[in-house]
């Protein structure tokens, strides 16, 4: 079988050289506009117009003229369903940690009525197609609390009261970063360069809920069940005596009522130009059981968490 696809592959090749009628070997690929019909979606950002949004970029490369800067860009090659826009991650050139974008300022946010993230995306061309999407709840981000140092002698700051919106703690680190460390995981869901290897307090922040997601060239609709979403078994794994409150949705420990973070990120060989649009949180419509419908829902975790 393999012998045989090779020959035809091989006489189209040849035929193409001596002249036969040209036709496109890469036919276009037709979206499919209706895959999220059978969804209600709460939009972060629809990206439809050119303007700035609370997107942030970072990462480690050493090419000055290489940018991490999320931007909103004119789809040049005709509109997605619509949209003639789009937001573009761009990754490439990183050489330790790798690459991370996302939102300032996004919880906390009650998502608990919904069933996961979804967007559109691609990655057009030969480029990477793999990334890691990481959501963090109140047990794994505090922005309000600062970092608790003192373990060289110094005095730790006091710790706020905690509002209800806040419980873990950021710790000194020593490489002089603090606790909240969004680990960057592979396909394998194996840690990647530049996370810290040194086990962070049962209440540290951090070990964020993550999930690597893998998409295609071209324009598809994708959802990503708050179930798929898994921590690494850290100390701060989720619960523990500190974190023992967990969402009751079965499958998940994810706190969806106190969302506080969505990152994206890329591991340090990645080349990759990730396209979004329409970015929310997706539930099945009523009388709609979702799937089947278009979507391309995400597969299990190959963490195998």
């Amino acid at each position: 079988m393999r012998l045989g696809r090779t020959a035809v592959v091989f006489f189209v090749a040849l035929g193409g050289a001596f002249g036969c009628n040209a036709y496109p070997t890469l036919r276009p690929v037709t979206v499919d506009c209706t895959a999220d019909s059978a969804y209600d979606v709460q939009y972060i950002y629809t990206f439809d117009t050119v303007s700035t949004t609370n997107f942030y970029g970072s990462g480690d490369h050493l090419d000055a003229d290489v940018s991490s800067m999320p931007v909103i860009q004119p789809l040049t090659d005709g509109a997605r369903c619509g949209s003639s826009n789009a937001l573009l991650l761009h990754s490439e050139h990183n050489n330790d940690w790798g690459s991370l974008f996302g939102i300032y300022s996004f919880g906390p946010r009650d998502e608990s009525a919904y069933q996961g993230l979804s967007f559109w995306a691609r990655s057009p061309g030969n480029t990477s197609k793999t990334f890691t999407i990481l959501l963090d709840d109140k047990n794994t981000e505090n922005l309000a609390q600062p970092a608790i140092c003192g373990l060289d002698g110094g005095t730790p700051p006091p710790t706020p009261v905690d509002s209800g919106t806040v419980v873990c703690k950021n710790y000194c680190m020593p490489d002089g970063g603090t606790g909240g460390v969004s680990y960057a995981v592979d396909q394998n869901g194996q840690i990647v360069g530049g996370a810290t290897m040194n086990a962070p307090p049962a209440d540290a922040c951090g070990n964020g809920y993550y999930f690597v997601a893998q998409i295609t060239s071209d324009w598809q609709f994708y959802t990503f069940p708050f179930t798929a979403f898994n921590q690494l078994p850290q100390p701060n794994l989720v619960p523990n005596a500190h974190f023992p409150d967990t969402e009751s949705t079965p499958g998940t420990h994810l706190l969806t009522s106190a969302l506080m973070g969505l990152t994206f990120r890329m591991p340090p060989e990645a080349n990759m130009d990730l396209w979004l649009s329409h970015l929310g949180f997706y539930r099945a419509k009523v009388g709609a059981g979702g799937g089947g419908d278009g979507a391309v829902d995400a597969p299990k975790d190959v963490s195998g968490q």
